[in-house]
C-alpha cells in the first residue's frame, strides 16, 4: 500500500513523498557516492494505482518499504528530493522559514539573468567593495570592469557579496533607471520573483544573504530554487564549477582565481549548488548528488556542521530507498 503527498509549484519539477510495500530486501551502498537502500514491488502497478506520471518516464524511481522510520538530523531543517522523478525522500521542518545565509545568492543569480545579458559589462563602484575579513568576497576593487557572466561566477563560487551588490545595482537600475536605490529595487524584484515561483516561505531583504530581520527561506523553497538553477544552462554549469579564472579590466587589470566554497565538489556523485554561513543562519548547504542517472537535491539549514548533517541525511535516504527502473519484473526485485 502506498501513500503520496504531491507538491505542485511553478517549477520544472513536481515533488512527491511516497512509500510502498517492499517484497524483498535489497543491498545498498552508503555515503556521498553511494546508491540507495530499499524498494517496493512493481513500479508500474504503483503508478497505475495512483495515476501518477513520472517527470521522466524512463528514469528509475525511488521506493521504500516504509518499515524504517526517517532519521532526525542535527540541523534545524533538512530536505532531500529526487528532481528527476519528483519524489520527496526526506523532510525535516522543510517548510519552516529560517535564515538562509548565502544560499539566497542562487535567487540573486536567477533574478539577475532574467533582466541582464550575460555579456553585458559592469564597472564596480567604491561602495560595492567589501572587507574580505568580514564578508565572503569575489575580490573586486573600485573601477574593476567585468561581464555579468563573470560576476555570476564570482557570486556563486567564492560567494562574493561584492558581486551580489554589483549585480543588484545594475539589475535594479535597468528595472527603474530613475531609482535612487537600485539595490532596493532589485530586492523588491527578488520578492516578486519568489511569489511567482511559489516560494511561500521566503522573504528577502538584501541580495547577499547576510543576516537581517525578516530575511528567511525554507528548505523546500530552496529546493525549488535549485530546480530552477538546473533549468538554466549557464547557472547549472557555474554551480558545478570547482575553480576558474576571471579576467578583470580597468585600472587594476588582473586575472582572479576563484574557488567554490562547496567542499563536496570534486566527488563524481556531486553536481553542484551553494553554501551559506552567518551568525544567525549558522551553516547552510544546498547540494546536488547523483543516484545513478537521477538528480538528488538536498538542503540543510541551521547546522553546526553542514557536511556531517548532509551525510547523515543521505545515509538515511540510502538506507530507506532503492531506485527501481520502470518495467522491472517482480522476480528481479530480489536480485542483488
Amino acid at each position: 500500500m502506498c501513500r503520496s503527498t504531491t507538491w505542485h509549484g511553478d517549477t520544472p519539477y513536481t515533488f512527491r513523498s511516497m512509500r510502498c510495500v517492499q517484497r524483498q530486501p535489497m543491498n545498498a551502498q552508503r555515503g556521498f557516492i553511494g546508491h540507495a537502500g530499499l524498494c517496493c514491488t512493481l513500479l508500474a502497478a504503483v503508478l497505475l494505482h495512483l495515476a501518477i506520471a513520472p517527470v521522466t518516464s524512463a528514469a528509475p524511481a525511488p521506493y521504500s518499504d516504509g518499515n524504517r522510520p526517517q532519521a532526525v538530523i542535527a540541523a534545524s531543517a533538512g530536505l532531500a528530493v529526487d528532481l528527476t522523478t519528483g519524489v520527496e525522500l526526506f523532510a525535516q521542518n522543510a517548510d519552516q522559514p529560517l535564515p538562509p545565509a548565502s544560499t539566497i545568492k542562487l535567487v540573486t543569480a536567477l533574478v539577475a539573468l532574467e533582466m541582464l545579458d550575460q555579456n553585458a559589462r559592469a564597472t564596480v563602484n567604491p561602495d560595492e567593495v567589501l572587507d574580505g575579513e568580514q564578508y565572503s568576497v569575489m575580490g573586486l576593487l573600485p573601477g574593476d570592469e567585468l561581464s555579468v557572466r563573470d560576476l555570476l561566477y564570482g557570486l556563486l563560487l567564492p560567494s562574493g557579496g561584492d558581486a551580489a551588490l554589483v549585480l543588484a545595482r545594475i539589475g535594479g537600475a535597468k528595472l527603474d533607471p530613475q531609482t535612487t536605490d537600485a539595490v532596493g529595487r532589485f530586492v523588491e524584484e527578488m520578492n516578486r520573483w519568489a511569489l511567482r515561483h511559489g516560494l511561500t516561505n521566503s522573504h528577502f531583504v538584501n541580495p547577499t544573504g547576510d543576516d537581517a530581520e525578516n530575511q528567511h527561506a525554507s528548505a523546500r523553497d530552496l529546493a525549488r530554487v535549485a530546480a530552477l538553477v538546473l533549468d538554466n544552462w549557464l547557472l547549472s554549469r557555474i554551480v558545478a564549477t570547482k575553480e576558474t579564472t576571471v579576467e578583470i579590466a580597468g585600472p587594476n587589470a588582473r586575472v582572479l582565481t576563484i574557488v567554490n566554497t562547496n567542499q563536496l565538489l570534486g566527488s563524481p556523485d556531486v553536481y553542484g549548488f551553494k553554501t551559506g554561513t552567518d551568525e544567525l543562519a549558522r551553516q547552510c548547504l544546498v547540494a546536488g548528488f547523483w543516484r545513478g542517472d537521477n538528480r538528488i537535491v538536498t538542503v540543510v539549514l541551521g547546522s553546526e556542521d553542514r557536511y556531517a548533517d548532509t551525510q547523515a541525511l543521505l545515509d538515511d535516504v540510502d538506507g530507506r530507498y532503492r531506485w527501481v527502473a520502470l518495467g522491472i519484473g517482480a522476480s528481479s526485485l530480489g536480485a542483488n
